[in-house]
């Protein structure tokens, strides 16, 4: 080697993902999928690495072969709920790798990454940043979910929550004109729009950066499901970081909610009530 020549090193974003499944082995397929194409288009920039916390009630042997861009590990864990899942198999992993990822993503299995996925991530700036917020295309109701909060909810609107939680028929009300009044407004204003700050993003995808991280690891996360839109917007606002909407990350949300679609809609409410009534002491 001449004297004069020099050395690039090209630096690496780590990309990892955990993804919970619950009894939805045909989903988590196409998720890895996605995952990989994904990985593909950036595997000279970016390592991925994805860790699958399967808590299923009906355990099935799971072995994907065709996966190449990617890294996966499959970690059966106690169906702790959503976010507790996640931790689990981010501890079976390693507690102490996580803090070399620049990005860490805690995920449902029933959506389906854009190619350009971890492109348009890796450009996205992170400066003061806590979480990314992506675009999440809902196909059967042709609306947008993220957005999930712009603004932070008053106390009175967490209250109303609750009554609601407390009363499931009005909780059913509710969510059916819910439903149609958003879902017609995130038709009329489906446009991309900006990068922009927001609140809060929806729970089925969470992109974390290393340095919120650092702070919020475990997550120890007080409730089986529910609420963790609104737990992490707050940790967010607490630490001085942002929340950030990107809708050039895409993802389409395939099979929405096909694992909370298994609960008793008493056992939904439950959850939620825990969740706001935590939220509302703890913050407000």
């Amino acid at each position: 080697r001449g004297s004069n020549e020099t050395i690039y090193r090209i630096s690496m974003t780590k990309v990892l993902i955990t993804c919970v499944n619950h009894n939805s082995y045909s989903e988590l397929d196409n998720f890895l999928s996605s995952v990989d194409i994904a990985a593909s288009q950036v595997r000279n920039t970016c390592e991925v690495v994805v860790l699958v916390a399967d808590n299923s009630s009906d355990k099935q042997r799971f072995d994907k072969n065709n996966l190449k861009d990617i890294q996966y590990y499959v970690y059966t864990v106690n169906n702790v709920g959503y976010i507790n899942s996640a931790q689990a198999a981010i501890e079976n992993y390693g507690t102490d790798k996580i803090e070399s990822f620049d990005f860490t993503i805690v995920s449902n299995v029933d959506i389906c990454l854009a190619s350009d996925f971890f492109i348009q991530l890796i450009a996205t700036p992170t400066q003061q940043v806590a979480w990314i917020a992506p675009r999440i295309y809902t196909p059967s109701s042709k609306s947008e979910e993220n957005p999930y909060a712009i603004h932070r909810y008053p106390k009175r609107k967490l209250k109303i929550l609750h009554l609601m939680y407390s009363h499931p028929w009005l909780l059913m009300c509710h969510k059916h004109f819910t439903h149609l009044l958003v879902g017609w407004k995130r038709k009329k204003d489906s446009s991309i729009g900006d990068v922009r700050k927001i609140y809060a993003g929806h729970g089925s995808i969470l992109i974390f950066t290393q340095p919120f991280m650092q702070h919020i690891f475990p997550f120890n996360y007080p409730f089986f499901l529910y609420g963790e839109e609104l737990y992490f917007a707050e940790l967010a606002l607490s630490l001085d970081m942002q929340t950030i909407y990107n809708p050039y990350i895409y993802v389409n949300n395939c099979s929405a909610h096909i694992s909370t679609s298994q609960l008793k809609f008493a056992k939904i409410c439950e959850y939620g009530k825990q969740a706001v009534s935590y939220i509302i002491t703890k913050y407000y």
